[in-house]
């Protein structure tokens, strides 16, 4: 016999899912494992039909799943041709979701003409009154979603793209309607608001919001601030809905019938039904999802007398939802879910019940890794507790939602969650303030997570019984995932649209950071620079250097200190450092605030370590008048790379620098002022001759960046250009064989 045919079954499937959509032939090494774990049993027992069997089995779910991917690629590609931004369209569709979000609410139109099948993302331009299951005709302005612009920034197209949506619909206005809607989900509706306006009441405003998200999956008052101080101290999984909400509501239910003498159907049936109530009223969520799936796989396995094996249910969870919507293999949601539970399932199977948040821990950190670079040192004894006390919040609170509306002394339980709130914040505070308790770690490499998951459930599997070669495993895959990863020498012009943004690592492990602002990209901090920096495993900063201090080269930075990210060294010139106070007040109280050391250059100064040498041509003290003559010119070398770097230097400037760069070899130039027709002039380009050039701005400027003339003028010099509005991020590598140029859009 095949011990757990679903659930290999499953993970073929998902393989040839993958192989389709990413073309990564590291997918088909996994698949190849697979194969090989699930053809075990027969080989061991020495049945060749039994074994011939299983693998025909999982090559065909290999070569079904590949082909239902193919086929939603083709899909993908048929429902996005010719949209385009401000696009004015009329669609006809049928409303089948509201979707709360943080200033309005947004629904999901599942579309009948001109594209049928296709999702749309429907704002409205002001309050239509809009109803889930009404099929409407509306006109709007199509928002095609972008990619990231920069590695470790969000990235909306592949987000939205794993939830099934292919665009999203701005000021949507209703042309006209059929009149008819879903009684129930209007009913889900207004039972929602009435648990708001309940929570509203009875809690104050940050406690009740916490709460609508950990039970009710309601994220759209939740503060910012809050989400992150939970997701910092690894605890803010307790916002998603999943299991344990189901297990204490059908289960709980299920139980209570059951002492009551309520035949098993007939119990299992009021607990079925009580989870498809609970999982409408909380967005039909994914994780949601999967729990019900196998919470109601075990109910009815029990009603007929049979046991419900955790791997096979959870195959056939993964295989279903797979099934309605391939891109789910990209959503964070969906991966952190099927992980956690499979680290339960594989840790009960062969490991310590009583250790299994430590099996959850191993199955879900790289996952973790992936998608938010960094590990919570202390979460794993954070969610010892969190976890004992989830079952009581969320007792008090489905009691106390219920209660509330015929007792009114039913509130106090309803305070009981604010002190268990309370509790769960002060943790995170706590835990926030001890040494190393945010440890960040960059992206792991797909091949690392591949050797990382064979070796941990190898060692599983053969360590069974060998408690301490077992904690021996544990140990060291955490500190495979804790220590940092040797990268070598490289340079990255972010994309921050019309701004500047320079990141250097060097051999040492020395971080880098040149400038960091943008006048047209809000929040250019925290959703450009700081989740590139953490994506690349950069933790602190060791020296940033300031230009000059023109907002659209300062505001990220001030924006990242005043979020408490570290930096060791702010460095500016002599001039810069004068009139912080009056020309940037909001950054001159951020820097002595964070007690941030600040080094000032000028002509002659030097910064360096073993593996680079960082030396000042300009300014020279007293001779400048305004903040762009002030700008730092910088040259960077290392034994294979020559770089230089100046802010928005302007002409006079540049000319001044001629007889100090006449012998100087120019691998990179960043080019002065964003390439402005009144920088780069021709003396100072025919001096350094750079081999590439890279010019930051953005599409839509109102500056004419970058200008004709200072873009025929490096042509000129033989210089190849790189634009950070059409390539995104510029990355380069230098070593003993030259330098190699990557862009991170690959169309640019």
């Amino acid at each position: 016999m095949i011990k757990r045919p679903v659930f290999f079954v499953a993970c073929a499937f998902g393989c040839g899912i993958h192989y389709a959509i990413f073309r990564d032939p590291l997918i088909l090494l996994i698949g190849g494992i697979v194969l090989l774990c699930g053809t075990v049993s027969p080989l061991r027992a020495k049945k060749r039909g039994w074994f011939f069997f299983a693998i025909f089995i999982y090559l065909t779910a290999l070569a079904l799943g590949y082909s239902h991917g193919a086929a939603s690629e083709h899909r993908k590609q048929i429902q996005q041709n010719g949209l385009y931004d401000g696009q004015s369209i009329d669609l006809c569709g049928k409303i089948v979701k509201r979707i709360p979000q943080k200033t309005r609410t947004a629904y999901l139109l599942r579309e009948q003409e001109p594209v049928e099948g296709r999702l749309v993302l429907l704002y409205e331009n002001k309050p239509q009154d809009f109803r889930v299951g009404e099929t409407v005709i509306c006109n709007g302005t199509v928002s095609v979603f972008a990619p990231a612009r920069n590695f470790g920034n969000f990235d909306s197209k592949t987000y939205y793209q794993s939830l099934g949506i292919a665009v999203a619909l701005y000021d949507a206005v209703k042309l006209k309607s059929d009149g008819k809607y879903d009684l129930l989900a209007e009913w889900y509706n207004r039972l929602h608001i009435q648990i708001r306006q309940r929570y509203a009441q009875y809690l104050p405003t940050d406690t009740a919001n916490a709460l609508l998200a950990m039970v009710w999956n309601d994220k759209s008052g939740l503060s910012e601030t809050v989400e992150e101080r939970y997701r910092r101290a690894g605890i803010a999984h307790v916002f998603a809905v999943s299991g344990l909400h189901l297990s204490i509501l059908v289960l709980g239910l299920y139980h209570f019938l059951r002492k009551r003498r309520v035949s098993f159907a007939c119990a299992a049936a009021v607990g079925t039904l009580i989870g498809w109530g609970y999982l409408g009223i909380t967005g039909n969520g994914i994780a949601t999802q999967r729990a019900l799936f196998m919470l109601l796989l075990v109910l009815w396995a029990n009603v007929c007398g049979r046991s419900c094996d955790m791997l096979n249910s959870l195959g056939a969870c993964f295989l279903i939802l797979l099934w309605s919507n391939p891109y789910y293999l990209q959503n964070t949601g969906f991966l952190l879910s099927f992980a956690a539970v499979g680290g339960v399932a594989v840790w009960n199977l062969f490991g310590n019940r009583k250790w299994t948040p430590v099996g959850i821990a191993l199955f879900t950190y790289p996952v973790m890794l992936w998608f938010f670079y960094y590990l919570s040192l202390y979460a794993l004894f954070l969610n010892l507790i969190v976890l004992a006390l989830m079952p009581v919040l969320l007792g008090m609170a489905f009691a106390g939602t219920i209660l509330c509306a015929v007792f009114a002394p039913a509130h106090l339980l309803l305070y009981g969650c604010k002190l268990i709130l309370d509790l769960f914040l002060w943790l995170c505070d706590l835990s926030s303030h001890l040494p190393f308790a945010c440890l960040i770690r960059g992206r792991p490499a797909i091949s690392f997570m591949i050797i990382y998951y064979m070796i941990l459930l190898f060692g599983i599997y053969c360590l069974n019984r060998h408690p301490v070669g077992k904690s021996v495993l544990i140990a060291g895959l955490l500190l495979a995932l804790i220590v940092p990863k040797s990268r070598p020498f490289s340079v990255a012009v972010l994309d921050v649209g019309q701004g500047d943004g320079t990141y250097i690592h060097t051999k040492s492990g020395m971080n880098l950071f040149f400038d960091g602002g943008s006048s047209d990209i809000g929040k250019v901090g925290s959703n450009r620079i700081r989740p590139f920096l953490e994506a690349s495993g950069a933790g602190r900063i060791d020296y940033w250097f300031l230009s000059h201090l023109d907002e659209d080269h300062y505001n990220g930075l001030c924006e990242m200190l005043d979020d408490g990210y570290p930096v060791s060294h702010i460095v500016m010139s002599d001039f810069s450092a004068h009139t912080l106070h009056d020309d940037a007040p909001d950054l001159y109280e951020a820097i002595h605030k964070n007690q941030i050391d600040v080094i000032t250059m000028s002509k002659g100064s030097l910064i360096s370590d073993e593996s680079i040498r960082i030396d000042c041509l300009w300014p020279q003290k007293g001779t400048v008048a305004d903040r762009n003559d002030a700008s730092l010119s910088l040259v960077i070398r290392t034994d294979t790379f020559n770089g230089l770097i100046c802010g928005d230097l302007p002409s006079f400037a540049e000319q001044q620098l001629v007889p100090q760069l006449e012998n100087e070899r120019v691998d990179w130039y960043k080019c002065n002022h964003h390439g402005s027709n009144y920088s780069s002039i021709d003396e100072f380009l025919s001096c350094i001759r750079p081999t590439y050039t890279t010019i930051s701005c953005s599409l839509h400027n109102h500056y004419g960046h970058p200008g004709k003339e200072c873009v025929s003028r490096l042509l000129a010099v033989g210089s190849q250009i790189l634009y950070t509005m059409d390539s995104g991020q510029i990355s380069l590598f230098a070593d003993q064989d030259g330098i190699k140029i990557e862009k991170f859009l690959i169309y640019g």
